[in-house]
C-alpha cells in the first residue's frame, strides 16, 4: 500500500482503555474501511440510509483536461448511493473556497505582478489585437526566447503568490488557507470537491487524515465515502487547452488594466510545467492504483471486477473523456464517462447498478480499455512525448481532444466483435447521450414507473380489459 492514497492506520493520542492496537487497527478499518459504524443494520442499510455519509469528490488528470465536468459525473453518482447525503451543502470547486486555483488567482498581490508582466515596455509596441496574450498574437509571435522568458514569468508569480511572501501587505499562503477551510468544512458536514492532477498522493492522503483526525476515526461525526475522476487527455491537448483558457481570461484583464478598472480574477498559465515528466507522474500513478487497486475475483471474464484495497481512500474511480464534439447534434455532449472502476474493499458496498441488476463498466473489457489508454498516454513514441508550441492555435475547433478518442478506436480494433458492437451502440445513439444512471434517476424505481405507464395508458383511452366483478346478493 506504500505511494497509493489509502489510510490504513488509527489516529493516535486518543485514549483508547486496556486494548491491543491489533484491536484498534481493527476499529479503524471497521469505522473507516468497512462502512460498519454507528450502525447494528446490514452494510447496505447502512450506505443506503445512514445519514452521518458524506462525499469527498477527487477530480484528478492533466492541467485543463476537463476535470470539472467529471465532478457533475461523480454527483450523479452521489445521488444513487445516498440522495440524502447528496442533498447536503456542497464546497465545490465553482465556489472557489476550496480550488488553490481560485485562491491564487483572486489574489490581490498575484494580480498586481500579472498587470505588470502586461503592462512591460517590450509589449507596447504589440497593437492591442496582437498582444501576446490574445490567440491571434500568441499565434504570430515568433521569438521562443521571449516567449519563453514570458511564461517563466507567468509562472513564477502563480509560484509566488501560492506559497505567500512575508514582505506583502496582504500576506496569505493559499495551500495553509486551503487546509483550514477544509477543515472548516468537514467540521460542518459538508460533502468536498478537491482538485488535483494525481501527480502526488501526498496532499491527497493529507486531506485524508485530516477526516479521519476530524471525524475521529470515523466514529462519532460523519463518514466520508471517496469517488476519484480521472478526466483522460494527452499532454499535447492538455497544452493547447491551457492556452485557449489563458487567452479567454486575459481579455477581461487586459481591458481592466486599460479602463483603470477594478481587476477581475488574473489568468493563469501552466504550460512550461506542463511535460513529459508530469505526464508520466500522472498516468504511472493511475496505471499503478488501478492494478493495484481493481483486480478479477475469478477467471470468468463476465464477472466484474472488484476493489480489493484496504483502508480509506478513493473507493470508485471514474474514468472519463472529452469525446471530439459533432456540429448540429446533442451527440457525445454527455456521454463522456468510459469506465467505473472499484478499488477499495469497502467499494463492493457502493457499486450500484442501472438495469437488470447488472453493475455499471466495470467488467474485464473497461478495466483492460483504460489500462490500454493509460499505456499509450505515456509511451514517448506517440502521445507521451513534450508538447509542441504549433504555429497556428485554434481555440474554436471542433477537432481538439482528438488523441484519447484516436486510442479507444485502436482499442476496438482488437477487441472482440460483440464487445465493440455493444461499446459503439451506447456511445453513438444519441438519446444514450446522458449517463444510464441519470435517467434511472428521472424514472424512479419499478412501482412508479407501472404507475406511470398505467396513466399513460388511461390517456390514450387504451384500457386494458378486465372482467367486471358481479355483486353478491
Amino acid at each position: 500500500m506504500d505511494g497509493l492514497p489509502y489510510i490504513l492506520e488509527h489516529v493516535t493520542g486518543r485514549p483508547y482503555e486496556n486494548r491491543t492496537p491489533k484491536m484498534i487497527q481493527q476499529e479503524f478499518l471497521n469505522n473507516c474501511g468497512g462502512l460498519v459504524a454507528n450502525t447494528q443494520e446490514n452494510r447496505k442499510s447502512f450506505v443506503k440510509n445512514n445519514p452521518k455519509i458524506r462525499y469527498l469528490v477527487v477530480g484528478m488528470g492533466l492541467m485543463a483536461s476537463g476535470k470539472t465536468t467529471g465532478f457533475k459525473e461523480a454527483r450523479n453518482y452521489c445521488r444513487l448511493i445516498n440522495a440524502s447525503a447528496y442533498n447536503k451543502p456542497w464546497e465545490s470547486i465553482d465556489s472557489g473556497a476550496l480550488s488553490i486555483d481560485e485562491l491564487v488567482t483572486n489574489n490581490e498581490n498575484y494580480k498586481t505582478d500579472v498587470a505588470k508582466i502586461f503592462t512591460q515596455k517590450e509589449f507596447e509596441e504589440f497593437p492591442d489585437d496582437r498582444k501576446p496574450w490574445t490567440q491571434f498574437g500568441w499565434n504570430q509571435w515568433r521569438d521562443p526566447p521571449e516567449k519563453q522568458q514570458f511564461l517563466t514569468q507567468m509562472t513564477d508569480a502563480y509560484n509566488t503568490a501560492r506559497q505567500g511572501r512575508e514582505d506583502w501587505i496582504w500576506y496569505e499562503d493559499a495551500k495553509k488557507k486551503y487546509i483550514d477551510k477544509l477543515k472548516a468544512a468537514i467540521l460542518k458536514g459538508k460533502n468536498i470537491e478537491y482538485e488535483t492532477t494525481g501527480a502526488r498522493f501526498d496532499t491527497l492522503k493529507s486531506i485524508l487524515q485530516t477526516i479521519v483526525e476530524t471525524t475521529f476515526n470515523c466514529k462519532n461525526k460523519y463518514v466520508y465515502i471517496v469517488l476519484g475522476v480521472l478526466n483522460l487527455c494527452s499532454i499535447q491537448e492538455s497544452f493547447n487547452q491551457q492556452l485557449c483558457r489563458f487567452f479567454a481570461k486575459s481579455k477581461p484583464f487586459y481591458r481592466a488594466i486599460l479602463n483603470r478598472e477594478a481587476l477581475p480574477s488574473a489568468p493563469r498559465i501552466g504550460i512550461s510545467v506542463t511535460t513529459q515528466v508530469q505526464n508520466e507522474l500522472i498516468y504511472n500513478n493511475m496505471l499503478a492504483l488501478i492494478k493495484a487497486c481493481n483486480k478479477q475475483i475469478t477467471t470468468d471474464p463476465a464477472i466484474f471486477y472488484k476493489g480489493v484495497c484496504l483502508g480509506f481512500g478513493i473507493d470508485i474511480l471514474l474514468v472519463s473523456y472529452n469525446p471530439p464534439r459533432i456540429e448540429r447534434t446533442q451527440q457525445n455532449k454527455f456521454n463522456k464517462l468510459i469506465a467505473t472502476l472499484p478499488l477499495s474493499v469497502r467499494s463492493r458496498q457502493l457499486i450500484k447498478s442501472t438495469k437488470s441488476n447488472k453493475s455499471i463498466l466495470n467488467n474485464r473489457f473497461y478495466h483492460n480499455m483504460v489500462m490500454y489508454i493509460l499505456e499509450q498516454l505515456t509511451s514517448k513514441s506517440r502521445f507521451g512525448k513534450n508538447p509542441v508550441d504549433f504555429a497556428a492555435i485554434k481555440c474554436d475547433s471542433s477537432s481538439s481532444f482528438q488523441d484519447v478518442h484516436l486510442i479507444i478506436q485502436e482499442f476496438l480494433q482488437d477487441s472482440s466483435e460483440k464487445q465493440t458492437a455493444i461499446f459503439k451502440k451506447v456511445r453513438s445513439n444519441i438519446q444514450k447521450a446522458t449517463p444510464s444512471w441519470t435517467r434511472s434517476l428521472k424514472q424512479g424505481g419499478k412501482r412508479r414507473r407501472r404507475k406511470k405507464t398505467k396513466r399513460r395508458r388511461k390517456r390514450k383511452g387504451k384500457k386494458r380489459k378486465t372482467r367486471r366483478r358481479r355483486k353478491r346478493r
